[in-house]
């Protein structure tokens, strides 16, 4: 009896440790890619509130860009160093420690393949879907997903700490051809910027 329990007890942690290395063993064959995306979110009552579209391009290990086109532009880039968050309407940049910003969110697990990063969070697994749970409270993001299709991404869904939904469905998904330039960024003339960094 005291074996049943005890096996029991173990099977949700297996279940997320087994669920890790799935995801692990998915995104080690992702070691670059890009993608367009189109944006729904949904507020805390599931209605849609904003539409949107982009795209994104990824290189392990931690060089990431993120590009909203539409409704308004807006930019991320982290570079391996830094992140980089630009507003071209207001024509400025602010500017962080890549370990700072990526902290907090999920996402780090896509471009992040050491332990630190990773024992943030909780995994589970159903079908071709991955979601991840931070384990801190202090967490902006309650919940990332990452679904599949065969070997590429085809979704992307994160819920932040005011329960806001953010789905983007992925399209022109490849894993070849990202150039370096993309996770460089240089402020255009005339930018504010406020470097968070520090010294």
């Amino acid at each position: 009896m005291t074996r049943i329990l005890l096996v029991a007890a173990l099977l949700p942690a297996l279940a997320h440790a087994g669920a890790e290395e799935n995801l692990k063993q998915k995104l080690a064959k992702l070691k670059q890619f890009q993608a367009g995306f189109s944006q729904q979110v949904f507020d805390d009552q599931g209605n849609l509130i904003q539409e949107g579209r982009g795209r994104l391009a990824v290189s392990a290990p931690d060089r990431f860009r993120w590009q909203l086109t539409a409704p308004e532009e807006s930019l991320v880039v982290a570079d391996g160093n830094a992140v980089w968050v630009y507003d071209p309407l207001m024509e400025a940049v602010s500017i962080y420690r890549q370990d700072d910003a990526i902290a907090q969110t999920p996402l780090t697990i896509l471009t992040r393949t050491d332990a630190e990063a990773w024992d943030q969070y909780r995994f589970s697994e159903q079908g071709q879907c991955f979601t991840a749970e931070p384990k801190s409270e202090d967490s902006h993001v309650r919940m990332m997903s990452v679904c599949f299709d065969g070997e590429r991404i085809a979704s992307l869904a994160m819920v932040d700490s005011q329960a806001v939904r953010s789905e983007f469905a992925l399209s022109g998904f490849t894993s070849e051809g990202v150039a370096m330039s993309e996770f460089r960024f240089t402020a255009p003339e005339g930018t504010e910027i406020d470097d968070q960094r520090g010294q």
